[in-house]
């Protein structure tokens, strides 16, 4: 796996098995975006038996890239939420007013 832009910013060898997610970090100095791509090589299962025949063990491989946009200081807010309230908790399909303020926003 690779995370890219104007060059290598950063890659890692992942030996998962199975893998469905990958996780990582991404500092806000990656904003406004980064690529990241990702090779998957399986290896070769067997051989085939005869010379004219189809080699479906052959090793296969899959790739992909995907552009990420970045951010910068979305980290960075502290969102309240009905603050003079001790509790959020309510009956089913009660009404509810939610106050919601942002503070310390850049």
């Amino acid at each position: 796996m690779t995370v890219e832009r104007d060059g290598i910013l950063e890659h890692q060898v992942l030996a998962k098995k199975d893998a469905k997610d990958i996780s990582f970090f991404i500092p806000e100095s990656y904003s406004p975006n980064v690529f990241v791509s990702v090779l998957g090589v399986s290896p070769r299962s067997h051989f085939p038996a005869y010379k004219r025949s189809i080699d479906d063990g052959a090793p296969a491989y899959e790739f992909g890239t995907i552009n990420i946009p970045v951010a910068k200081g979305a980290g960075l807010l502290n969102i309240g939420i009905n603050e003079t309230e001790v509790s959020l908790k309510r009956k089913p399909q009660s009404p509810v007013t939610l106050n919601i303020s942002v503070k310390n926003s850049l």
